[in-house]
């Protein structure tokens, strides 16, 4: 990996974690371009690294497949017609509209990514990268978690209105940490990278810091993260590996048909404990209420503008059309987003070009699996990008980054031909 590389690669990682919150964004000129949910500083990152990448260095690049190329290319296609109509249609101006739907445009990271990520020495540096940022940004937020939950008193900032959210409310778990959520997709995302390549016999780091960093990411995600989704993408990816584990004595065959056959009534028992243990029951039933209602409305509103749903339609002028927003009978204001219903939120904007880009997207990651000789470090990067489809989906602003990343080090594990340690 090139030193240009590692520097935007470090830029973008910075970015993501909002620096690690070690500065009070919100009172800055940064807020509106570098915060949990706005990606712009990192969009202009994106396009100035893959301009350099384009015309003004090449790299020397080993034997890879780039299985995500068309729909890389559809995608951004895609998302340029729909802020070109959604500005016609909805009477907004083209540049308003560009800024709602800009973060589409990050996939392009995909593109330097691919060719940065092409071999061992590189995706080890990467991984090792991610998994650094992650380990400290979990540290620090476990820390002022458990301060806050104890004190009241934050030694960070926070830079997320949904931290600042929890942290107002005061509601804690049966363990006495505050709810801090904003870096569950970071540390999730490192998470998942150090099982897939510490698994394959990668050097990340030596056995006893790799334990460390991961069961560092686990209480985290469990007791300060929160976040229900991920607990149990966390739990099956787990599963995964115990699976793998047997695979001397389970051919890959059987291993699936237990998957199928298990999967439903695993995921039950996995949202009961999670429940049990971190979310009361009138909260939970509150929360599916919502989403059902969500989901609803954002397919009934499929075809809002024919071809497309809702488009990027600016949320100051329709906010009711795009949060649906009422009140219910004991005078609590509800309110549907697009991030609670995953892949739903993004098809109640795209419409049917969002199907259309689904198929693709499908498409090509099944060719990736099938063309791939590492099949069980397929089965668990793909088990993070479709079981994110139900509610923190990677189209969203705040996870854009992860999608082209995820794409490039799918091309790397499927085209790889070096020995397979995992499976």
């Amino acid at each position: 990996m090139k030193k240009i590389d590692k520097f935007f690669i470090i830029i973008c990682l910075l970015i993501q974690v909002n620096l690690f919150d070690v500065l009070d964004l919100t009172n800055t000129a940064l807020s509106a371009v570098m915060t949990y949910s706005q990606k712009k500083l990192l969009l202009v990152v994106v396009i100035i690294y893959s301009i350099f990448s384009l015309f003004f260095y090449r790299r020397k690049q080993e034997y890879q497949e780039h299985f995500f190329t068309f729909f890389v290319w559809l995608f951004v296609i895609t998302s340029s017609l729909v802020i070109l109509f959604t500005a016609l249609r909805m009477n907004q101006t083209v540049l308003s509209t560009f800024f709602i739907g800009y973060n589409s445009f990050i996939i392009l990271l995909y593109f330097p990514l691919r060719s940065a990520l092409s071999d061992r020495k590189s995706v080890e540096y990467f991984v090792q990268l991610v998994g650094i940022f992650a380990f400290c940004f979990a540290i620090s937020k476990t820390i002022q978690s458990y301060i806050l939950g104890h004190t009241g008193r934050s030694i960070l900032f926070l830079n997320s209105t949904l931290d600042v959210s929890s942290a107002r409310s005061m509601v804690k778990n049966y363990f006495g940490f505050i709810r801090l959520a904003s870096a569950t997709d970071f540390v999730f995302f490192a998470f998942l990278l150090m099982i897939v390549f510490v698994g394959l016999g990668y050097k990340i780091f030596t056995k006893k810091v790799n334990l460390l960093m991961l069961t560092v990411y686990v209480i985290y995600l469990f007791f300060v993260g929160q976040t229900r989704i991920y607990l149990m993408l966390l739990l099956l990816i787990l599963g995964i590996v115990i699976l793998i584990k047997l695979k001397d004595k389970i051919s890959f065959g059987v291993i699936s048909v237990l998957l199928f056959i298990i999967a439903i009534p695993v995921s039950l028992m996995i949202a009961y404990i999670v429940n049990l243990l971190f979310f009361k029951e009138t909260s939970r039933l509150i929360s599916l209420s919502i989403r059902q209602g969500a989901i609803k409305y954002y397919l009934d509103n499929i075809l809002y503008n024919g071809w497309f749903g809702f488009g990027f339609a600016r949320d100051d002028v329709y906010n009711n059309l795009i949060h649906n927003t009422y009140m219910t009978g004991d005078g609590q204001i509800i309110s549907f987003n697009y991030d609670d219903v995953g892949i739903i939120g993004f098809l109640a904007q795209f419409g049917i070009s969002g199907i259309i880009n689904m198929i693709v997207y499908l498409s090509s990651l099944l060719i990736a699996f099938i063309r791939s000789s590492r099949k069980f470090a397929n089965l668990l990067l793909l088990s993070f990008i479709l079981g994110s489809w139900a509610s923190v989906s990677l189209f969203d602003p705040q996870r854009s980054f992860y999608l082209p990343v995820l794409l490039a080090i799918m091309d790397f594990v499927s085209s790889s031909q070096e020995e397979n340690i995992l499976e």
